[in-house]
């Protein structure tokens, strides 16, 4: 009987320190939730949200550019881009190499994602491959099951309809190497030239966002909340495509510019510099050897010569020769010059344009028949400085205030300026 009755006290002491051992268990568990879900609610849920939902940011669609008649120059396309996640980077080189068996990837493409790494601090998603095919985005989407860090983004990119007769005056568009990271994604393309430059504020628009969720693996699963991106802005221009196309292909082969004025409104309605280059080509992604040759090229492909170029502004300039000379009460404009076909003025001779000479002209005539000899025989009356205040009212030498970037300023030259440069 009393061993029974210690066999039972036994039992009853291993009862009563086994409840201790749950009573302890269960405080120590309900005091890390406590600490968990209560105490660092904030923290933890903030942390457990990270890793579950991922930004991709979407890019705002360009503002159009249309012409006077309201026909599209400067437009977008869909664009079907591959993004990697950005928090795998270290499968990145893995799942590249897998990639390359099926679709070309090239290192450009490669070593723009790496650099995004580094820059992107916005988007979740980098960018490692960008005009797919329709062959390339089938070919993806069979085999994306064994590609869980990779999703298709679909983009609008700039696309022109004339891409070469519209290249300097429109410009195109490109990544902005001094972007502020905290606001704006390395991704995103602005205007670099011409048009797309001077109003890029405008045709920008506003970036959105989309969230994703992401299970454990990093694979996307499903897609949550997102802001829709704001269109830029729509644009009409002054100039007459059809006008434009048909001035590119007279300057065909040629070095040269062509702009052409409404007189009534001062709006370009056409303005053309040749050689010109393929603008979608920037606007897509321009191969470094294709930006090397453009660079080297004899005839400056890129520079627009109608705005940056400077010329002599030749027999146009002896309307304002003329203008001074009226001013001057001593000057008789019917008084006639023998034009021999060349003048001597210093110790050299220049010519006329008609090598045999206009024989005796006056202001009128010499007008009429662009006579150079009667112009270079007044340079012996004129006084530099009085012919530089006359066509500075002309804006000679000052630069124009068009809307579009890098326009040099040119040059009407006084006696300073003579014994300066000219020494």
């Amino acid at each position: 009987m009393n061993r029974e009755i210690e066999e039972y006290k036994k039992f009853e002491k291993r009862i009563f320190i086994l409840g201790i051992g749950k009573a302890a268990f269960t405080a120590l568990l309900i005091g890390k939730l406590y600490y968990l879900q209560i105490l660092n609610k904030l923290k933890f849920g903030k942390l457990s949200e990270t890793n579950r939902v991922k930004i991709k940011i979407i890019h705002p669609e360009r503002g159009i550019i249309f012409d006077k008649n309201g026909l599209e120059i400067a437009s977008n396309r869909i664009d079907y881009q591959i993004s990697f996640l950005k928090e795998k980077e270290k499968y990145l080189s893995m799942n590249v190499h897998n990639l390359r068996k099926i679709i070309k990837i090239t290192n450009e493409d490669l070593t723009f994602a790496k650099r995004n790494f580094k820059r992107n601090r916005l988007n979740d998603f980098v960018t490692i491959k960008k005009n797919l095919t329709w062959n390339e985005l089938e070919t993806f989407e069979y085999f994306s099951h064994k590609f869980p860090f990779l999703d298709i983004t679909k983009e609008k990119v700039r696309s022109y309809k004339n891409n070469y007769a519209f290249s300097h005056v429109i410009g195109y568009v490109g990544f902005d190497s001094k972007v502020k990271q905290k606001k704006k994604s390395p991704e995103l393309k602005i205007g670099k030239t011409g048009i797309e430059k001077v109003y890029n504020n405008d045709l920008l628009g506003k970036e959105g966002w989309q969230k994703v969720e992401s299970n454990s693996g990093g694979r996307i699963v499903r897609k949550l909340e997102n802001l829709n991106s704001i269109s830029g802005k729509n644009l009409r221009t002054n100039i007459n495509s059809s006008v434009q196309e048909y001035a590119y292909k007279l300057l065909d082969g040629k070095s040269g510019s062509v702009v052409l004025i409404d007189c009534q409104n001062s709006g370009i309605i056409s303005m053309v510099s040749s050689p010109s280059f393929d603008i979608n080509e920037f606007s897509y992604g321009v191969k470094s050897q294709t930006w090397k040759n453009l660079q080297t090229d004899e005839k400056n492909p890129l520079l627009n010569k109608a705005i940056y170029g400077l010329y002599s502004p030749g027999s146009t300039f002896k309307l304002i020769v003329a203008l001074h000379m009226l001013e001057d009460d001593n000057f008789n404009r019917k008084q006639k010059i023998f034009c021999s076909g060349s003048v001597e003025l210093g110790n050299h001779k220049f010519h006329c344009w008609k090598r045999k000479g206009h024989g005796l002209v006056d202001l009128n005539l010499a007008i009429k028949e662009s006579c150079d000899c009667y112009f270079y025989s007044l340079a012996n009356d004129i006084d530099i400085n009085k012919l530089a205040k006359t066509a500075n009212k002309f804006s000679i030498g000052e630069k124009t205030l068009i809307d579009l970037p890098n326009e040099s300023q040119g040059l009407m030259p006084d006696e300073k300026w003579k014994k300066k440069k000219q020494k």
